[in-house]
Formats: C-alpha cells, structure tokens, sequence
C-alpha cells in the first residue's frame, strides 16, 4: 500500500512540475517579438524621417531659388 501511494505522489509531483527548457523557449520568443516590433517601429521612423529631411532639403532649394 506505501509503494502505490509513493509512486502515485511521484507521478503527481512530475505531472505538477514544468520543464524550464520550456520556460526558456518562451521566454526568448517573446523577447525576440517585442525586439521585432521595436525595430520594425525604429524603420518607420527613419524612413518618415528621411521623408521629412528631403522635403526640408528641397524646400530649403525652392527657398534659396527665389531669393
């Protein structure tokens, strides 16, 4: 009777306790997704700023034209 109740708490402890290989897998996926955003917003944002450069350079050109 003792060894059907130690193997049923061994089962029940393995059962209850996670893998931290998992847990590290998750984690750096999820790292690796907000990484993604970040950079992806970081492009948008040069490239607007770049927009916004040329715009100036050639408002500053029609500027300089008329004077």
């Amino acid at each position: 009777m003792n060894k059907i109740i130690f193997l049923i708490a061994t089962l029940f402890l393995c059962a209850c306790s996670t893998d931290s290989e998992d847990e590290a897998s998750s984690l750096t996926t999820v790292g690796a997704e907000i990484a993604d955003d970040y950079n992806n917003a970081l492009d948008k944002a040069r490239a607007v700023e770049d927009q916004v450069m040329d715009q100036k350079r050639k408002l500053d050109e029609a500027v300089d034209d008329t004077e």
